[in-house]
């Protein structure tokens, strides 16, 4: 269901969790590795994909590290959520954001410089809850400009037009959709707006999937509940659902912070990936991953996820003058307390694993 509130024991809940995170285990996905590589001998594509890329105070761009920008400049495609309406050409440096986002071209230049990301080869979704701030000229300027930079974007609902957009790479055919459970505001009137999770209940995937000749289809939910680690029963149905459906990987956001990976048959499902470059400063939320994914891009496997990898990372420094280091690169302290909470999730140290407790927050 798509909603513009929160229940009314989260809001209460809300300012809580924002500065404190919550580690309670609504489910119980069994904590999986970090990284399962690909069988070897088979050609794949390497596909990134993001969390929540936001414009940050005063429109600064991160400084990014070698590690993590070598990740998505060796990636074939690069997907991510585009967390703001991208609303004009220049960078404002006065700018400060706090509920009403909004981003310029030229900060998405940066962004493409600071990643080493070429547009051409980036899929952006806009189906969030920041894409009615401005909105039915700022979601037409965010399409318009996205398409003059070359870059690709998803999730909007246009006239005449599939909810699946599709990439051809590499010999294999991709498709991408994506929807949102939240919205900040419902101010379209002119145009569609963007696809709610109301829109793709019901929808026939396999066979829009097989009609498109798709060998691979990605869906970007950007669903959940914020400064949750752990997702929801109705959350976990609904993945399993679309999985069933015909969905290869789920990859969401929304949380603003980490959440488990769980296979559904062949599908797996990233619940969250957090934020890319965020604005609220708590430290779970300072903790985010790139995945990479394993895609055959032929023979019997074509389309499937051959493997996967997460590259945890931490934002540093403020709003407006931010750092993004790899995760064992981050001060010590700092480090420990994300390896911590990492583990949690993954089962990528053992040794923290056993000492960690289940949150009732």
């Amino acid at each position: 269901m798509t909603t513009l509130l929160y229940p009314w024991h989260y809001t209460l809940r809300w300012p809580m969790y924002h500065s404190f995170p919550s580690t309670r285990r609504h489910t119980r996905p069994p904590r999986v590795p970090l990284t399962s590589p690909a069988p070897g001998g088979e050609e794949t594509l390497k596909v990134v994909i993001s969390g929540d890329l936001m414009g940050l105070d005063h429109d600064r761009m991160a400084e990014v590290h070698p590690e993590i920008r070598a990740v998505t400049a060796g990636a074939d495609l690069v997907v991510g959520n585009c967390e703001a309406p991208v609303i004009r050409r220049s960078k404002h440096p006065r700018a400060r954001y706090l509920i009403r986002l909004s981003m310029g071209s030229d900060y998405l230049r940066d962004f493409f410089e600071a990643f080493e990301v070429d547009p051409a080869r980036l899929v952006l979704s806009v189906a969030n809850n920041h894409a009615g701030d401005h909105g039915d000229a700022g979601l037409t300027d965010t399409l318009e400009r996205l398409r003059a930079l070359k870059a690709l974007p998803v999730g909007a609902v246009e006239a005449g037009a599939s909810p699946i957009v599709t990439r051809d790479l590499g010999g294999a055919r991709l498709g991408f959709a994506a929807w949102t459970q939240w919205m900040n505001r419902l101010s379209f009137r002119a145009t569609g707006g963007v696809h709610l999770q109301d829109g793709i209940d019901g929808l026939d995937w396999a066979k829009r999937k097989a009609e498109a000749g798709i060998d691979c289809l990605i869906g970007l939910p950007h669903w959940e509940y914020e400064f949750q680690h752990y997702p929801r029963p109705e959350t976990a149905a609904l993945a399993a659902r679309l999985a069933a459906e015909g969905f290869d990987v789920l990859a969401g956001c929304h949380p603003h912070v980490l959440q488990p990976m769980e296979r559904l048959g062949e599908t797996p499902c990233f619940y969250s990936l957090g934020n890319l470059l965020g604005l609220t400063m708590s430290w779970p939320t300072r903790l985010g991953a790139l995945l990479t994914l394993e895609i055959a891009r032929s023979g019997a496997t074509k389309g499937r996820i051959r493997g996967y990898r997460l590259h945890p990372y931490a934002q540093l420094g403020t709003r407006s003058d931010a750092r993004l280091v790899p995760l064992d690169a981050a001060p010590e302290a700092l480090k420990r307390k994300m390896r911590r909470r990492l583990a949690r999730l993954y089962d990528c140290d053992p040794a923290l694993a056993e000492g960690a407790r289940d949150a009732v927050t």
